[in-house]
């Protein structure tokens, strides 16, 4: 029997051994993405992000943050819409697909998290109540509890809440208009803390700039927004 042969007996048989598979080749190993599916995917990810709005750019903050002032200071996205992420966050943030989740936090904790920044606190992007309910989770919220555990920072679910905005007509129009919740701010302040702003996609920077200029108006001292899918195709429509 000949070495190769051999090589891929043992390959299969460990294969079958493996109690999971790869998210994206379906090849057994332990897992949601197999090392070389990831080593794709970080070859994929090697693009620049503008650091304010992490729209892809070719210089570090692009022409539009020069000029917009946003309250936010930092966008760390984990992939932009031509990713093949994209297929795997529809899944868990449009269709309820929670087992999502563990292909997304592995990405992410491989690729991302050795480069972040701490954060003091993590708070998931408000949502409207129906939307959680049709899905049967607030994927934001899930977020933040998992990225939670993974950078030891606490996060808070209520801090910021949202009202649908009076002027917005069509359903498509995701208009806002962001409050603090007095009650948690009383018991938590937050003056002179980092804030994580949590969310599955980002189509336009106008939503956290509401956001971040509230919790600077409470005494915050940075806000980043931490993203995992950048969708700047939206912006020019």
């Amino acid at each position: 029997m000949s070495f190769q042969l051999i090589k891929n007996k043992l390959t299969h048989i460990a294969h079958l051994l493996q109690p999971s598979c790869c998210n994206f080749c379906q090849q057994r190993q332990s897992e949601p993405i197999c090392s070389s599916c990831l080593r794709e995917l970080k070859e994929n990810l090697n693009y620049r992000q503008c650091l304010i709005c992490g729209r892809p750019h070719l210089s570090w903050v692009c022409q539009s943050c020069h000029t917009a002032g946003w309250a936010f200071d930092q966008t760390v996205a984990l992939a932009n819409e031509t990713s093949r992420l994209v297929p795997c966050v529809k899944a868990f943030h449009l269709h309820g697909h929670i087992a999502q989740l563990a292909v997304i936090q592995y990405a992410w904790a491989i690729i991302k998290h050795p480069k972040m920044a701490p954060v003091d606190l993590i708070i998931p992007f408000p949502e409207n109540l129906k939307v959680s309910q049709s899905r049967g989770f607030w994927s934001a919220l899930e977020l933040a509890k998992t990225w939670s555990k993974l950078s030891k920072s606490p996060y808070c679910r209520g801090l910021i809440t949202a009202s649908p905005h009076p002027l917005a007509q069509k359903k498509d129009v995701a208009t806002h208009s962001f409050q603090m919740n007095v009650e948690i701010i009383s018991t938590l302040p937050i003056t002179n803390f980092r804030i994580a702003i949590i969310l599955p996609y980002m189509h336009r920077p106008h939503q956290l700039h509401e956001i971040a200029k509230i919790l600077k108006n409470y005494g915050a001292r940075s806000v980043i927004n931490w993203v995992l899918i950048r969708d700047s195709s939206k912006e020019n429509m």
